[in-house]
């Protein structure tokens, strides 16, 4: 729409009501548009700020179940002979256990950190369109400004 309205100033300024009618039209497309880039800045930022709180429990939790894990096998260990068949069991079940949450919230986290990385470039292609839509609307009105003169 920019081109063709370039074109129009540039080849034939006499046009002025056709030159007025893109004009608007590409006005309200851009605003419409900057509506658009907004929200979806907003759902990005609001994504990114989750998912960093996320990331940042699921790591904690991650370490605290290998901390459990690590607590229990030890006193399971260094009990081992005074414990009961069942006891023995129920002491390296728990263990195990403990264990797999922390590697489950270890891959949460890895996980977590690479859509956050995701999002990043995502929120850096968003602002590099809006940087585009600016520059199309500041020529579209520089050849509006040109005709005039």
């Amino acid at each position: 729409m920019v081109a063709n309205l370039v074109t129009i100033c540039s080849h034939d300024p006499k046009q002025a009501s056709s030159i007025q009618e893109r004009m608007m039209f590409i006005t309200t497309t851009y605003t419409a548009t900057l509506g658009l880039i907004s929200d979806v800045r907003v759902k990005i930022d609001g994504h990114i700020q989750s998912l960093d709180l996320l990331a940042d429990v699921t790591a904690v939790d991650s370490f605290m179940s290998f901390g459990t894990a690590a607590a229990q096998g030890y006193e399971v260990w260094s009990t081992w002979d005074n414990l009961t068949s069942a006891t023995k069991w129920l002491g390296v079940a728990s263990t195990a256990i403990f264990t797999l949450f922390g590697i489950a919230n270890a891959g949460v986290s890895l996980l977590t950190r690479q859509k956050l990385e995701q999002l990043r470039e995502d929120l850096s292609t968003v602002e590099s369109f809006k940087c585009e839509l600016d520059k199309l609307y500041n020529k579209a009105k520089r050849a509006i400004a040109e005709r005039a003169v």
